[in-house]
């Protein structure tokens, strides 16, 4: 029932944003009803047809070309709206597209199917974009401004990492996942924000909350002036971990200094730089494009098994195979990961130790360094006295290793870089 409150409230919001999605928008007595997608699209094609009633099911599928309603649209009690994954439904009519006969009900529906929820407002129009799944270019959407400010952004199921700055009314993140606030980004939700999962603030990112805001798990600040004054007393708050640059490339493993590596946003003077030469260099990775090797991006459990697969001489490759297919295979047979695992997800800081001990065939090692977030039966504790022990990371502070922090693609290619940088291990041609 929490949910289910907090989750209308959410929607009250984005009612208050559209101006009150009025039931007078329309009288529907003569709205044209329908009960499949091939009846919504003819209706939305048919000049005659003034509004939609949905008293069936229709299930938007992906298309080429997104969808365009601009039809007032109802979905009765007795209908559901969903979109598959990777399907797109704009926009234009004046103040909200959407009404529904049963809130509650309906919208609890049409949320579990939607992963991403965008608002558009212009001035006398808004322009919605829906997808079945959260998109890559979620942080273009806000920054592009083509349509109008982004007003409202929510999300389920995934971990959210925002890269450009957001002001709008609503920010909602369900399904018990973290929302990450990158360096120097600004975040203001001016009249609802939820949270049901952990925050955590980079370096000067700013948080701007509402008094109806919500945050589930807890709040990890870089600098104590980054904390909201008014932020809610319940809401738990840990201590930041340590700064990127702490995790570089040991000394001695760097004898040498490689060249700069050639892509813009990687400095010389990057604590990565060596890292992602050397990776580079042993064809692990090449980058995202010929010009950028994107260090703060979330590396996901695909890229790190693709980068170890290629680091240990790529077993089992076949011809005409993608490398993350034959790394993913090569995965699970290492049980790595099991078949069904979710090869999307961000790479976590235990995650990443576990899928590298395993590569090494899970060597025992006795350490007497112990962490305080990593109990003695955590199923990653081998893994990371390993990493501890080898010198692949030291943790994120004295007495905590922060296993669920996620990490980035600098941060992967660096420990693999500690591991193996000294074996010199050639991947195969």
């Amino acid at each position: 029932m929490k949910h289910t409150r907090r989750w209308l409230a959410s929607l009250l919001a984005v009612v208050m944003v559209l101006g009150a999605m009025p039931m007078a928008l329309a009288d529907w007595e003569n709205a044209k009803e329908v009960k499949t997608y091939d009846e919504f699209t003819a209706a939305l094609a048919d000049e005659t047809v003034e509004e939609i009633k949905v008293v069936g099911e229709v299930t938007v599928p992906k298309t080429d070309k997104p969808v365009e309603a601009n039809k007032p649209i109802l979905v009765g009690k007795d209908g559901t709206f969903k979109l598959d994954p990777g399907a797109v439904v704009t926009s234009n009519v004046p103040q909200g597209k959407f009404n529904y006969e049963d809130r509650e009900n309906t919208w609890i529906i049409v949320g579990d199917t939607m992963e991403t929820f965008v608002l558009y407002a212009g001035d006398d129009s808004c322009y919605r974009v829906m997808y079945g799944t959260q998109p890559d270019d979620m942080n273009a959407l806000v920054k592009d401004t083509a349509h109008g400010k982004v007003n409202t952004l929510c999300f389920n199921g995934k971990d959210v990492e925002l890269t450009e700055s957001f002001d709008g009314a609503v920010f909602d993140v369900r399904g018990g996942k973290s929302l990450t606030i990158a360096k120097d980004v600004s975040l203001k939700a001016g009249m609802y924000f939820n949270l049901e999962g952990d925050l955590v603030m980079n370096e000067g990112a700013k948080l701007e909350l509402p008094e109806n805001h919500d945050i589930d798990g807890t709040a990890t600040f870089a600098t104590e002036d980054q904390k909201p004054e008014n932020l809610n007393a319940d809401i738990e708050v840990k201590a930041a971990e340590k700064p990127a640059e702490e995790e570089k490339p040991a000394e001695e493993v760097d004898s040498t200094e490689p060249a700069a590596p050639k892509f813009t946003d990687v400095a010389a003077t990057s604590p990565f730089a060596a890292a992602i030469d050397w990776a580079v260099g042993k064809e692990i990775t090449l980058g995202k494009t010929e010009t950028t090797f994107g260090p703060a991006d979330p590396c996901t459990v695909s890229h790190i098994l693709t980068f170890l697969w290629r680091a240990n001489g790529k077993p089992g490759a076949e011809e005409g195979v993608a490398d993350r297919d034959s790394a993913a295979k090569w995965a699970v047979e290492k049980e790595m990961i099991a078949e069904d695992a979710d090869l999307t997800a961000t790479c976590t800081r235990s995650m990443a130790v576990t899928f590298m001990w395993k590569a090494a065939e899970s060597p025992k090692v006795e350490t007497e360094k112990e962490f305080t977030d990593v109990a003695a039966d955590a199923e990653y504790a081998g893994a990371v006295a390993w990493a501890v022990e080898n010198g692949i990371t030291t943790g994120t502070t004295e007495t905590t290793f922060a296993p669920d922090n996620n990490c980035n693609r600098g941060q992967i290619v660096t420990f693999l870089y500690r591991q193996l940088a000294e074996k010199e291990t050639t991947p195969a041609a």
